[in-house]
Formats: C-alpha cells, structure tokens, sequence
C-alpha cells in the first residue's frame, strides 16, 4: 500500500524545522532546509510502511540533540515512531551533509544568563506576593527571551496590539517587573526599552494565569454580610479563578460557631480579626491585589503541604501516598522491598503529575537526581581556595569523558576575568564554561568541602558546595539547573544534605525534594 503525504503533513515538517531553529538559535541555508524537509518527508512514508534503518550509524553533540527533538515533534502528530537508529541517521546527515549557522553565540553568558532568569523570577515573585518560582515554563521561556535579547536576536520595534492590553489591565505586574529590572540592566550593561521590559512582562503574565488556573481543591468559608446576590457573586469569582470548594457563606457574628475543622480558608469581606481557621480580608470588589493575596495564600497552604479537611483519599499527595506503601512492601516482601518501591513511585508520581513513563521522557530535559548520581558527588574534601575547588569538583565529569581538561582551564579563567560570578546563592557556586570550551556531554558533579572557603561575593560567602555544571547547549541542562536553583532555597533539603556522609543518600534526597516540586 502506497503512503503520500498531503501538504498538511508538509506544513507540519515545515514548521517543526522553524520550531527547532528557534529553539536552539540557528538557521539552516536555504538549500539544507530543502532537503531536510525532503529527507523527513521521504522517512515519514518509509516508516509507514514499516520500513526502518537498522544500521547503527554513529551521532553525536548539537546534531544529535536536534535529530531528537525533531523526530520527538513528529511523533507528537504522526502515527510513527522513529527508532534511535533513525535518530542517529538523522544526526549523522544533520552533522556532515547539511549546513546551518549559530544565530546566538554559545558562550559562557547563556549559563549565567539562566541563574539571572530565576532571580529575577524570584524577585517579581516577592513583589507580587505569588510564587511564580515553581513555574518552570515560565522559567525556560523567560530564559531564551532574555538570552535572545542580549544577543539582540530580538528586536522588538512594532507596537503589538496586546501590549496596550497589557498596559491598562496589568498595572501592578508592570510595577513589580520595572522594580526589578535593575539586574537585568546591569549584567546586559545597556539600557532596555520600554517595549523589551513589556514583553518580559507578557511572560510573568501568562504565568500568572497558569497559576489561576493551578487546581488547588481547598475548601473555603466566605464571610459576607451583604445580600446574598452579591455573596453569590463573590463565591462564582472565587470558584472561577481558583477552582476553590466554597463549602459555605457566612456572617460575621457565626464566625465563633466554626472549629479548624471546618474549613482550610475563611475569605472574609469584611474586616475579622480573629478566627479559629486560616483567614484573610478582601474587598467586596474583588480588586487585582485581592486576587494576588488570596493566590499567593494559597499557595502558602500548598507550599506547607497542607492537606484540605475532609479530604477524599483521591485527593492526597504523593508523599503520604509513598510513605503508606513503604512499610507494607518491607514486611511482606523484604527482599524486593527496595526494587519494588522504587517502581511504585515512579508510578505514582507520574500519576499524580500527569506525565509520561519513564521511557517515553524526552531524555534531553533531565531531571537533577538523573545527573547527580552517586558517581557524580564528592563529600568532605578538603581545598586550599576556589580553584582547587573547582577542578576537584570538575574530576567525575572528567573521569567519565563529560568533559576536556580545557573545559576545567576555561572555568577558571572565566573567574579570574569576569570575577566570581559562579557563586549564586549562599553557599553555593556553579562553575561552567562556554559551550564550546570542551564539553561533550551534559552533566553536573557536585563537591561539598570540608571546610567552606571564600569565593570573592561577601554576602554568599563561605562556599561549602560546588556543582560543576557541563553543558552542550543552550537547552539539555536547564530543567536540572532550574531545580537546583529552587531546591537550594528549601532549608528542609539543606538540611537533609547537610546531614548525610553518604553519595547514595545524597541522590536519593534530591530525587525526594525533586518530586515535591511543581512545575505546573
């Protein structure tokens, strides 16, 4: 039986090869997209036919990765499913057959460029008193945004109708943006235009709006006066942005009849100082900042892991879910206890998550836990200053053909031209080099030093962690790295890592917190 492709199938090869342009900053020629688009289309009709490559042809660095995604988008609107063999084909012609040129230069400012997104992410966030941290969506979007304006691959000049939108309906985001901007301005080292900081704050309004529409099944009490027209009104906004159970609306005078049982939150529209449950006061006009305090509550609520009352069982976390199972498997079956619980919750957390297994995971977004193996951590070792440090940290990655001794040489000069700007939180630095310098693979070895040391940034200083960061390009590594940068801010993780002398524990640690994470 014969398979063409229609001139949807073509569109869609059209587009894929746009998307994967943009996402990795390149261009291929005119020629190369030509026949890429030509060489996937005659893939696309050889595989329905079922007919593979079986031949291993040996693929590797960016062509690789971008044979991936490509034939990952594919599958996402085909009925194929392209093999490695077919990946490694695609990166082999990728690599010697076709030509594209880098419209970003892979340097060491795109790494820095990251850590400096969740920062600014972290102060808009304070600001607007909602954690926007979690949004990693908000983070990898932000971070190619920014990335793509330092390098002036964007240039933003005509007015887009949404910006004006923006400008009258979002007046506090575009204060906390502008509050915070400064460090944006000062590692870019020029000025950013007016249009340039509203399309930033395009990205931290979609986030927002990711974060409404977060299904957060919290039973609220409604405290309300008035008639019951507008309580009603009150309660169908409440419940139509934040996907709250208004379990009840009340006066104020049978707030003494409530017990902590009888609700997680008690949103009131008049003034209430005291109740026996979580409260806050709002107005009855439900303003912006009314909807800022009552999201940035209850995520508070998540945040402590605060199970609602009368909860049904469908309704609990992972966590306690993990933690029930755990003690059945190690006294019925002690010998497979181990093995088991690890499948469970693997089966668990993509249940709760709503994500893939774990062999249909596109593997060039690894999680921190998948990087930082037992192999690739080093407890309590002893340096005499930061660059011990960092080519201590820097042995796993070498050991195991991650990277070049110049990857290590280029780290250290990058320090002592452009000063420590490695160190990124309070005991922490992450040294990485540019794109090129001598990585092959990515990865991350994390060293923690027996005696913490300077850096040169007084305020973070001493230094007890080094995490060595390697990095083939601009994407591979940036969940990992947008992990890291969330879970150094949990004193609960600090703690537990802290603690242990053991490489196994550590990974296991970081794979626990790791899951508690919300990537929305």
């Amino acid at each position: 039986m014969l398979f063409l492709l229609n001139d949807v199938d073509r569109n869609m090869i059209h587009n894929i090869i746009t998307e994967i342009e943009s996402e990795y900053h390149i261009q291929f020629t005119k020629d190369s997209s030509k026949l890429l688009s030509f060489y996937l289309e005659l893939m696309m009709e050889r595989n329905q036919r079922g007919f593979y490559i079986n031949k291993h042809i040996p693929s590797f660095g960016d062509e690789y990765h971008f044979a991936q995604d490509i034939l990952r988008y594919i599958c996402q609107y085909s009925v194929i499913k392209p093999n490695e063999k077919e990946i490694n084909a695609l990166g082999y012609i990728i690599k010697n057959m076709l030509h594209y040129t880098l419209l970003v230069s892979n340097d060491r400012e795109t790494i820095a460029i990251q850590v400096l997104t969740r920062k600014l992410i972290e102060y808009v966030s304070n600001d607007l008193r909602i954690d926007l941290t979690r949004d990693y969506q908000l983070y990898e979007n932000l971070s190619n945004h920014l990335n793509s304006i330092y390098h002036e691959s964007i240039t933003e000049t005509a007015e887009n109708p949404v910006l004006q939108d923006i400008r009258s309906t979002q007046k506090t985001v575009i204060k906390a943006v502008n509050n915070n901007i400064g460090i944006v301005r000062e590692f870019f080292q020029r000025p950013l235009s007016e249009i340039d900081i509203m399309y930033i704050v395009i990205h931290f309004c979609a986030a927002i709006e990711r974060y409404k529409t977060t299904k957060i099944n919290y039973n609220v009490i409604l405290v309300c006066n008035a008639g019951i027209g507008t309580s009603q009104l009150i309660q169908a906004k409440l419940v139509n942005y934040f996907h709250v159970n208004v379990v009840g609306i009340i006066s104020s005078y049978e707030i003494d009849s409530l017990h902590e049982n009888s609700a997680d939150l008690l949103i009131s529209v008049i003034p209430i100082y005291d109740a026996p449950i979580e409260f806050i006061n709002i107005t009855p006009h439900l303003t912006e900042d009314d909807y800022i305090l009552i999201g940035n509550k209850i995520t508070e609520l998540h945040l402590h892991n605060h199970m609602p009352v009368n909860s049904h069982t469908s309704e609990v976390s992972e966590i306690v879910v993990m933690d029930t199972i755990r003690p059945i498997l190690i006294n019925d079956v002690p010998e497979k206890a181990d093995a088991l619980y690890e499948n469970v919750k693997k089966a668990i957390h993509r249940y709760f998550n709503r994500i893939q297994p774990e062999n249909e995971i596109d593997n060039t977004s690894p999680f921190l836990h998948h990087l930082l193996t037992p192999e690739f951590i080093v407890f309590d070792v002893e340096c005499k200053d930061w660059k011990e440090a960092i080519r201590k940290s820097a042995q796993p990655l070498l050991k195991f053909g991650y990277i070049e001794n110049r990857y290590v040489a280029s780290m250290i000069h990058g320090v002592e031209e452009y000063g420590p700007y490695i160190e990124i939180a309070p005991g922490l630095a992450i040294p990485h080099a540019g794109l090129n310098d001598g990585s092959y693979k990515t990865g991350m070895s994390m060293l923690r030093l027996s005696t913490p040391i300077p850096f040169g940034v007084e305020e973070l200083d001493p230094v007890q962690y080094v995490v060595t960061l390697s990095s083939i390009n601009q994407k591979n590594h940036l969940r990992a790295l947008f992990h890291l940068l969330s879970l150094w801010q949990n004193e609960n993780f600090l703690k537990e890592l802290n603690a242990t002398d053991s490489t196994t524990e550590a990974n296991k640690i970081i794979e626990k917190f790791e899951y508690t994470l919300s990537d929305y």
